[in-house]
This record gives structure tokens, C-alpha cells and sequence, in this order.
């Protein structure tokens, strides 16, 4: 099932052979050599950053990918740009950049990505490759995502099939939704049992449990294309236009009509669930009462946590905000530049945004 990465001679001769286009066969032979650092296109003096203040911002090229960015233990920013996938390091040079998409990273620091046509590839520190798994869907079949799982697997959700597949690139478990469609990321949950939202052309869209045996324990049907979020205690939270709260056996405890399309509701340990919903940021208690709203000038992505419980959520601005919702400070980003997904936040604090083009450093409290 694995195969290791060959020299640049095999590559040619595979292209020759399959006959591919010039574009095609410099695609592959791009995605395996990983470029050179390369400053940030705007820095700051950091000794003049205030809070809210960018600190620096690199053009990654125009957003064509629906894979979040992700924050390595060093606070290298991993983002998909245009054909690439970049990392960028705390001070805002790119350390190197390969034709791939997307980014799962394990909790041991492993690097995942995807590389057109057909593959599921592991990164080394340094962008080169470590390995390569081919898959059964092309790369314009419908993409779920990645997702690490706590006990270093890399669940993959590709079409109608999840995919478990270990650190040596050895394929553990394989489950199949057929005849609907993966809506978004396999989620990990208590036990290694995986979460997803499906949907077929008759409008079942429904929330599936499934063991790391590959069986369904149970689905309920909602109307969802978010990946849920999952809590210590197996419970989740999952939304479209509504938000539902669904308990660990896979009732429907509550749930609550949103004015506006809503991004993945966030639980916090306290069991304050906070969810944007077109230019709204809503928080409810676990019973489902509504706490209170923030209402941003845009469509918003977010929250994410400071250390000190600071919410960050972002859209055509950026914002801060109190744990009752009051704003602490909001900055402009660049024009109709808007943030894509929910922003980051680095361990000195450091709010990263990745918007439609760039990706932003803001400085934190």
C-alpha cells in the first residue's frame, strides 16, 4: 500500500511513460523539493507593537483550498495557499514551501498533508518527505480533510471512506459511509471513535459514530455540514444553520436556530459553547440558554483562546474580545482581504489570521 518517494529520474520516466502534460509532470516533480526561506512580504519593528498591531504578513497566494491552516509546537504556521503548502516560521519568513494541501499534525509533531493526484504524504521537519500512501479518490473528488487522533493516527476522510492510517504510513482501519458523501474532517473522540457529518443528493444529512472497529454504533439525522466538535465526555456539538448539542449516545439533547450560516461550535472546559454564525458571535451555556452575542461589521471566523480566556475571532477586521463579550480592540486587515478560517493562536499569544490571500501576525495584549 505504501510506496517511498523515488529520485527526480523516476519521476520523469513515470511522466513520459503515462503520458502527462508538460504542467502535470512539472507538478510532480515541484511538490517533491521543498523552496527556499524567503522573508515575510511586510515586517514590523516588534519593539513597536501594540496590542492589536500587525507584527508581519506573507502573501501565500489566493486561497483555493478549504483546509484550515495549522500551529506546529514551535509556532510555525503551516497554511495552504495557492498550490502550496507553506511554513512559516514565528518571525514570518516561510522556511520552505511544497506543492501540497492541507495539514494534520499529531500530537508528537508529525506533519501530514495531501499531494495531488492521489496521495496522503508525511513531512519531515523540513518539508521532504518521509512517505507517501496512495488512495482510491482523485484530487478533486470531494475532500474531507485530515484529523490526528491521540494515539498518533492520521484519520482521513476522502469521498465516501475513512481512512486510519499510522505514523510508518501502514493503514490500520479503513470505514466506508457508502452510498453518502464525508461533509467534513473525521473528528477523533473518546475511545478512537470518529465523528463525521454526511450527506447524500436526498438532503439525509446525519452525525455518525463510528468504533475503531469500522462499525457504525449509531447515526442521527441533522442538518449539518460542519465537523463537530467533540468534548472530553464523548458529548458534540455540530452546526449549519442551527446548533445542536448531541449526547454520546447520539441523542439530540438540544438544539437552536442561528441567523446566518455558522462555522464548528467551540465547547469550552466549563461547558460554554461558542459559535459565529454569519457576522454574529453567539455564546450558550450547556443548557442551551444563549449567554450573548457579538455582532462583528462582516462575516466572521472563530473563536479561539487566549491564555488569559481573550476571544479572537476575525472577518474583514480582526477582533479581541472580553470572556462576556465586550471588545477589547479590533484591527482592519488589508482591502477585501477577509480572514477564510478560524484564526490561531501562537504560544506567546500571537494571533495568526489567514485571510483570502495573506496570512497575518498580530501582536496579542
Amino acid at each position: 500500500m505504501r510506496r517511498r518517494t523515488g529520485g527526480i529520474a523516476i519521476v520523469l520516466a513515470f511522466g513520459l511513460v503515462a503520458g502527462l502534460s508538460l504542467r502535470q509532470l512539472w507538478y510532480l516533480l515541484d511538490s517533491r523539493v521543498p523552496s527556499r526561506e524567503t522573508a515575510p512580504s511586510f515586517a514590523a519593528d516588534e519593539r513597536l507593537a501594540r496590542p492589536g498591531a500587525i507584527k508581519w504578513r506573507v502573501d501565500v497566494g489566493l486561497w483555493a483550498d478549504q483546509t484550515p491552516p495549522g500551529l506546529g509546537a514551535d509556532d510555525t504556521v503551516y497554511v495552504s495557499g495557492e498550490r502550496y503548502l507553506h511554513a512559516i516560521a514565528k518571525d514570518g519568513r516561510v522556511r520552505w514551501k511544497v506543492n501540497a494541501s492541507g495539514i494534520a499534525i499529531s500530537r508528537d509533531g508529525r506533519l501530514y498533508t495531501r499531494r495531488w493526484p492521489k496521495a496522503l504524504v508525511a513531512l519531515n521537519d523540513d518539508g521532504s518527505e518521509r512517505w507517501e500512501v496512495p488512495t482510491d479518490i482523485g484530487w478533486d473528488s470531494s475532500l474531507g480533510g485530515l484529523a490526528a487522533d491521540d494515539d498518533g493516527t492520521i484519520l482521513v476522510a476522502l469521498g465516501s471512506r475513512i481512512y486510519r492510517i499510522d505514523a510508518e504510513g501502514a493503514v490500520r482501519l479503513t470505514a466506508d459511509v457508502r452510498p453518502h458523501m464525508v461533509s467534513g474532517p473525521a473528528m477523533p473522540g473518546p475511545e478512537h471513535t470518529i465523528y463525521v457529518t454526511t450527506m447524500d443528493r436526498g438532503g439525509d444529512d446525519r452525525v455518525r459514530a463510528i468504533g475503531s472497529d469500522g462499525r457504525e454504533r449509531w447515526n442521527v439525522r441533522a442538518h449539518v455540514i460542519r465537523p463537530p466538535a467533540v468534548t472530553f465526555d464523548g458529548t458534540f456539538y455540530t452546526a449549519w444553520t442551527e446548533l445542536f448539542r448531541i449526547s454520546p449516545a447520539g441523542r439530540i439533547d438540544w438544539h437552536r436556530d442561528l441567523r446566518g450560516v455558522a462555522e464548528t461550535p467551540v465547547a469550552r472546559d466549563d461547558g460554554t459553547v461558542f459559535i459565529a454564525a454569519g457576522s454574529d458571535l453567539l455564546a450558550f451555556d450547556a443548557g442551551g440558554r444563549l449567554l450573548w452575542t457579538f455582532g462583528a461589521a462582516s462575516t466572521i471566523h472563530g473563536p479561539a483562546f487566549g491564555a488569559d480566556g481573550t476571544i479572537f475571532i476575525a472577518g474583514e477586521s480582526a477582533y479581541a474580545l472580553e470572556p462576556t463579550g465586550r471588545e477589547r480592540w479590533q484591527v482592519a486587515l488589508s482591502d477585501r482581504d477577509d480572514a477564510q478560517f478560524p484564526p490561531l493562536v501562537a504560544s506567546d499569544g500571537t494571533l495568526i489570521v489567514q485571510t483570502s490571500r495573506n496570512v497575518y501576525a498580530i501582536a496579542p495584549r
